[in-house]
């Protein structure tokens, strides 16, 4: 559960995520992420890199850097 902004400038894509990540297997309760996103907007199509972070209990993060596309549809 989380929510998500974004504002779409011209070609430029930002945008910031925030929530709840909920665990899936056994001893991971899950813990607040957060994911900057910037991008840049071709048409129907953007290019975006991000940051996830997730913060898990006793000061435990798991973190990622990633690069995808966006389609429009």
């Amino acid at each position: 559960m989380g929510a998500a902004g974004r504002v779409d400038l011209i070609f430029l894509v930002a945008g910031l995520d925030l929530g709840y990540a909920i665990g899936v297997n056994d001893g991971n309760d899950g813990g607040f992420f957060y994911r900057p996103k910037i991008g840049f907007s071709l048409a129907m199509l953007n290019i975006v890199a991000s940051y996830t972070n997730i913060s898990i209990e006793d000061n435990f993060n798991v973190s990622t850097f990633n690069i995808g596309l966006e389609f429009e549809l």
